[in-house]
């Protein structure tokens, strides 16, 4: 989990993509089996890559004002952890 999440800039949940994203949990499935986002799982969880979602997130145009707070709150729970 460690070697991955510091690989791909953290990893979050599904649920957690599909907030950053305003997507439900469809649509996020679709990104991941069409290889869009990457997906890694450990305990038996799939955790989708941080850097891809953010990269996906501004590709999409995402990065209005909710966007970008979301995007940022992602970032700053994640150097907490850290």
């Amino acid at each position: 989990y460690q070697k991955d999440s510091e690989e791909q800039g953290g990893l979050i949940t599904q649920a957690q993509a599909n907030a950053v994203l305003g997507v439900s949990s469809g649509r996020t499935y679709q990104l991941v089996k069409a290889g869009t986002l990457e997906s890694y799982e450990h305990f038996g969880v799939k955790l989708i890559s941080c850097d891809q979602l953010i990269a996906y997130a501004k590709l999409e145009k995402k990065a209005g004002s909710v966007g970008s707070t979301l995007v940022q709150a992602l970032k700053n729970s994640l150097q907490k952890e850290g």
